[in-house]
């Protein structure tokens, strides 16, 4: 390499040499202005045959495919976010059953009504009003009797004896005097004894008690004294006879079915298993009785 002389240091003693530069009018770029940019072409040209010749070196003589200029990395594609799962839809609450109805309360039963006392039957018509029938009692065979013979007197007494149609003082008229003023519409009657004419009687006025005994006495047919009996009919077909101002009791014999003779009659509480039942018969029908006499 041949030795060149040094153009450097001539330049720059030039430069100091010279006269200084004066500042260039007008509108061109002085002559430093070109200096500078042909200085930069030609840097870029070195620049650009250096990376031609390094290329060419790593490739050692093999033809190559031009190098394309190195794409700047593409970047991934950021990932959808996985969409998130559905939430399951919550089951839905199963329907609370429904309540059983409760059960009606069965209605609490109706208190039996207290029974009522039985009303008094509605009396048969009676056999009345009637003329000399006798009264027999159905429990002793035995009729209602004035003591003696003939006729009575009044507050005698009245009792039982053996039936005698035809030879004493033992048939009566019962003669009504209140036509359905009785229980039910009973006709009230008083009891007459067809002999002496005088009335079956309690002693005194009004209602009497049990045990009362029975006389004769003058007929009064009012309702003011106690002399008004009425008829009641039983099932086998006898009646009791009842006082209308004693309470209803009934024409009794004393003691339970005694039938000795001359027993005083009273008034006692009716029944049908003592000696309170009584037939109303006609004379000529009592002969053929079973039970005359006491039978």
């Amino acid at each position: 390499m041949t030795d060149q002389p040094n153009r450097t240091d001539g330049r720059f003693a030039d430069t100091f040499a010279r006269k200084p530069a004066r500042p260039r009018r007008g509108l061109l770029p002085g002559r430093r202005v070109y200096t500078s940019v042909v200085w930069a072409v030609l840097t870029v040209a070195v620049i650009t045959g250096s990376v031609r010749a390094v290329g060419a070196v790593f490739s050692d003589g093999e033809e190559t495919d031009p190098v394309a200029a190195v794409a700047p990395p593409v970047p991934e594609p950021e990932p959808e976010p996985e969409p998130e799962p559905e939430p399951e839809p919550e089951p839905e609450p199963e329907p609370e059953p429904e309540p059983e109805p409760e059960p009606v309360p069965e209605p609490e039963p109706e208190p039996e009504p207290e029974p009522e006392p039985e009303p008094m039957a509605d009396p048969e018509p009676a056999p009345v009003p009637a003329e000399n029938v006798m009264l027999r009692n159905y429990a002793t065979g035995r009729c209602v009797d004035i003591p003696g013979e003939g006729e009575g007197e009044p507050s005698g007494k009245v009792q039982q004896y053996r039936c005698l149609p035809d030879e004493d003082n033992q048939q009566w008229h019962l003669e009504v005097m209140y036509e359905d003023q009785g229980p039910g519409g009973a006709p009230l009657v008083q009891i007459r004894n067809a002999l002496d004419g005088l009335c079956l009687d309690l002693p005194k006025y009004g209602a009497r008690p049990l045990h009362t005994r029975v006389y004769e006495f003058t007929c009064d047919g009012t309702t003011e004294d106690n002399q008004l009996w009425w008829f009641d009919e039983q099932d086998n077909g006898t009646y009791w006879i009842r006082n209308y101002a004693s309470n209803n009791v009934c024409l009794d014999v004393p003691g339970n079915r005694d039938d000795a003779e001359q027993l005083h009659l009273m008034i006692f509480t009716c029944t049908n298993t003592d000696d309170q039942e009584w037939d109303i018969v006609r004379p000529e029908d009592i002969g053929g009785s079973a039970r005359q006499g006491g039978g």
